[in-house]
């Protein structure tokens, strides 16, 4: 079984008390969150990016962090947002990680919300 430590409840009200002394600084997460228009920082995104725009089909593979998802969710929700297309079907792939999650408690969305979440968070900041 988990550890109580990382139970929501108790980050939650870990952040509660550091609100109250005053060592969260709100603003300077919500300036992090406004996005401004997508940069390539290597020659590899500078080409997935072009691929994502004039194909229909973008095939990347590379390792963690280079900015695969976030390129490509990024590109998704601008063009929802300018309405050239009407839906986005979000996929990821289920890495086993050495947990079971289909034994943990919660609906399948509390489940896969951690696998997700960076997703997510890129199309709440262009799309709010």
């Amino acid at each position: 079984m988990g550890t109580k430590r990382n139970q929501r409840s108790t980050v939650e009200a870990r952040w509660e008390k550091k609100e109250v002394v005053g060592r969260v600084v709100k603003e300077k997460f919500e300036a992090e969150k406004v996005l401004g228009p997508l940069q390539a920082k290597t020659d590899t995104q500078r080409h997935y990016i072009q691929s994502l725009k004039y194909n229909k089909i973008t095939v990347a593979s590379g390792h963690a962090g280079c900015g695969k998802s976030y390129c490509a969710t990024y590109m998704a929700a601008q063009l929802l947002n300018s309405g050239k297309i009407e839906k986005i079907v979000l996929t990821r792939p289920y890495a086993h990680l050495g947990k079971d999650y289909g034994a943990t408690p919660g609906t399948d969305n509390e489940k896969l919300e951690p696998f997700m979440r960076p997703m997510l968070d890129v199309f709440q900041s262009i799309t709010s």
